[in-house]
């Protein structure tokens, strides 16, 4: 009714985005809890995960209309406005944290910093806040080292309330003195808990650096391998190979080469083939035969010797039957007597 009443933009109407969107962040975190407790068969049934989205969106629509509100007043010199603006950049932060966007959680965060610098002192509890949340959605953005400089500055607005606290208390009553010491054991475990951030926070950065040093050492180590694979490649492409010839073709290479040896460039014997050659046979020396012993027997292998046979001499005609041999025969031709 308000809103109808005095229009979308009026000043009078951002108070009523802000607990609207705050609500509507509440019920989507509630929806979420109730959801992480079911199993997944259960939750997808129901369907409430679009829900979810629908109420984080109104809630940064709603959020944003009261942003551009309060930030017209604050540019028009209203203190007030310029906290409450701040206020909701750090609600806009969380919603931004609900749906996963850390990249604009940190830019929300960011924002409401630089405000708070300007209106509140560093003891102020919404410093602190601000910068934990800020270095918080930093490092969940994978931003460690301005994570570390953000628990930094948290730790140092915790620390700088601290030694307020203790310098009030040493004034004070003894009631409000109770108080205050409360406060500094309550800002101590928050200081606690701040420096381990930080450690983690040095911790991850170092990590994220070597492996990103690593990587790059690998990328480089990786375009050197190819860059000499490549190289190896073209100077195999570009090389001639002189392949061994087979066997028959050096056989026949070497008897044609020792065929040329043996003459000389115009065909003729060269000076090698024609020398004569040193018989030098009578120089080596050689075992003597062995004597056959006395008595032994001797083999006779002269019938295995084949012998070339002698012409024989032509025979005389024998002659006629009944004719006599010529008294003047020689004795060869007469017939030999009967032994």
């Amino acid at each position: 009714m308000q809103v109808q009443a005095a229009g979308e933009q009026h000043p009078s109407t951002a108070p009523f985005y802000v607990a609207y969107g705050k609500a509507l962040l509440d019920c989507a975190r509630a929806k979420g809890n109730v959801l992480s407790g079911m199993s997944g068969a259960g939750a997808g049934a129901g369907g409430d995960d679009g829900d979810d989205a629908d109420d984080l969106t109104i809630a940064w629509e709603v959020l944003e209309l009261a942003r551009v509100i309060y930030s017209s007043a604050a540019a028009a010199g209203d203190a007030e406005a310029a906290q409450r603006q701040a206020e909701v950049h750090c609600t806009i932060g969380e919603v931004c944290l609900e749906s996963d966007n850390m990249d604009g959680a940190i830019k929300e965060y960011t924002a409401a910093a630089e405000i708070y610098s300007k209106t509140l002192p560093q003891t102020d509890g919404a410093v602190a806040e601000v910068y934990y949340l800020l270095g918080t959605s930093q490092q969940l953005g994978g931003h460690h080292t301005d994570a570390e400089a953000s628990f930094t500055k948290a730790a140092d607005a915790v620390a700088a309330a601290i030694s307020d606290y203790e310098t009030r208390a040493k004034t004070a009553s003894p009631e409000d003195a109770a108080k205050l010491s409360s406060k500094i054991a309550d800002r101590r475990g928050i200081l606690a808990e701040i420096s381990d951030k930080i450690a983690e926070t040095k911790a991850l950065a170092s990590e994220m650096e070597l492996l990103a040093k690593a990587k790059a050492e690998a990328k480089a180590k990786a375009a050197t391998t190819s860059a000499a694979v490549a190289s190896g490649r073209a100077g195999f492409k570009n090389a001639t190979i002189d392949f061994a010839p087979p066997p028959s073709r050096r056989l026949s290479s070497t008897a044609s080469s020792a065929s040329s040896a043996s003459t000389n460039a115009f065909g003729k014997p060269s000076a090698a083939s024609t020398a004569p050659v040193n018989d030098l046979s009578s120089l080596v020396k050689r075992k003597p035969a062995a004597k056959p012993a006395a008595g032994a027997p001797v083999n006779d292998l002269s019938s295995l010797v084949k012998r070339k046979a002698k012409p024989s001499a032509p025979q005389a005609a024998s002659p006629p039957v009944g004719s006599k041999r010529p008294a003047n025969a020689a004795p060869e031709d007469q017939p030999k007597a009967k032994k």
